[in-house]
């Protein structure tokens, strides 16, 4: 994505140059706040569990995939909920937790992996890194979604066409890509010599394949996790979160589960809140007008940052990704037994038919630099096979399966 950003004269902001004073999350739990010094009590011995749970791997480093599952079948088989239990994880920190990875991956801690947890949280113990190395620390100032428009921007008139639904997919004893698409005008056929499916499982599964697939890709179209997160972005006159000492970021048992502020290093008074669901709740926040659900989320916020109520604006947007048509999920996520089943085979290619997007990433799965780096990877794929040469070669560790 940084390569992006060069490339066309995109600004990013970065949220290191917010405000210091401010706490980088709340956690609110059991109707109050918790104490740094708490977190980091409760979660000292379940850091401890965590590196023995590693220590039961082949290769504690090591990746776990379907090509090499790493002796990680037990932990695998086990849910996140199940797994905590095995431990006699309990208490506010063991809430946090799975308030925080319910949102994450936008489901239910019952029903997916242990290893999503494990793989992700770090152990350190001087401060809780939830998400590990992750710190979403960028966006860009005008929106991310100007990374696309700018990349259809550059290409040549026609090279993009809308309304077209991918409907058949198949491959000709002579390697060639036969598609066929859906329009409003009625079907049409396209034969390519090499084809990129960047479109989520959830929609691919749709599609008549024709296609021997191996046993891990098939179930991995057919079964891939995904997340039913959905947003709520929100309007305040005021940002009363930061009278109050926080960023906005919140993770919590109320109802709306977690939130951040959208409107950071942004001048002005006025702020936005988005507030991010999952699981079920996340399936909920799409039903009856958004004002209701809007009203749901700020009787929540208001009990964490008293007078947010009153601060707000009257808008708000909502997004509901397992709705929505072309998507049908957020992103995706290993559900319980799918590291050792599946993952690693998302992006292998088929032939001539090549894989893209965040579902296939390993290092990047659920967000954009995974969808922008598997796309660099697939057109050098392509590249190769037709001779042309490209940038120094990209890797993701899918590769390692």
């Amino acid at each position: 994505m940084h390569d992006l950003a060069a490339e066309f004269d995109l600004e990013l902001l970065d949220f290191t140059k917010d405000d210091p004073s401010l706490a980088p999350w709340v956690a609110h739990v059991g109707g109050r706040r918790l104490g740094e010094a708490e977190v980091l009590e409760g979660f000292a011995p379940l850091a401890e569990r965590i590196d023995e749970a590693f220590e039961t791997l082949a290769d504690p480093e090591g990746a776990v995939t379907y090509a090499d599952p790493n002796r990680g079948e037990f932990l695998d088989r086990q849910s996140i909920r199940q797994w905590l239990d095995f431990v006699e994880c309990s208490g506010p920190v063991r809430e946090l937790i799975e308030v925080a990875y319910l949102t994450e991956y936008g489901m239910e801690t019952d029903v997916q992996s242990a290893l999503n947890l494990l793989m992700l949280i770090s152990t350190e113990t001087e401060r809780l890194e939830i998400f590990g190395e992750s710190d979403e620390r960028y966006r860009f100032r005008d929106g991310n979604d100007v990374v696309v428009r700018k990349l259809a921007a550059s290409l040549d008139p026609g090279q993009v066409v809308l309304g077209s639904k991918l409907v058949k997919l198949g491959l000709g004893s002579d390697g060639r890509v036969s598609m066929v698409f859906q329009g409003d005008g009625g079907t049409e056929e396209v034969s390519a010599d090499h084809a990129v499916l960047a479109i989520p499982f959830t929609l691919l599964r749709q599609v008549e394949l024709d296609l021997d697939l191996a046993p891990a890709k098939r179930r991995g179209i057919e079964k891939l996790g995904y997340g039913t997160n959905a947003k709520l972005m929100v309007g305040f006159g005021e940002r009363v979160w930061r009278g109050q000492g926080s960023n906005g970021e919140v993770f919590t048992d109320l109802p709306f589960q977690c939130s951040w502020e959208t409107s950071r290093l942004q001048p002005g008074a006025a702020g936005i809140i988005t507030n991010f669901t999952g699981g079920r709740q996340g399936v909920a926040v799409g039903k009856g007008p958004a004002r209701d659900r809007t009203a749901d989320f700020l009787a929540g916020f208001d009990r964490v940052f008293p007078g947010a109520k009153a601060a707000w604006s009257g808008e708000a947007v909502r997004m509901h990704w397992p709705s929505h048509p072309w998507v049908q999920g957020s992103y995706a996520g290993y559900l319980v037994g799918q590291w050792t089943t599946i993952c690693g085979s998302e992006g292998e290619r088929v032939g001539n038919v090549h894989f893209a997007g965040e579902h296939t990433s390993l290092d990047f799965q659920g967000f954009m630099e995974g969808g922008a780096l598997t796309g660099a990877m697939a057109a050098l794929e392509v590249a190769a096979d037709l001779g042309i040469r490209g940038r120094p070669r990209v890797q993701d560790a899918a590769e390692l399966s």
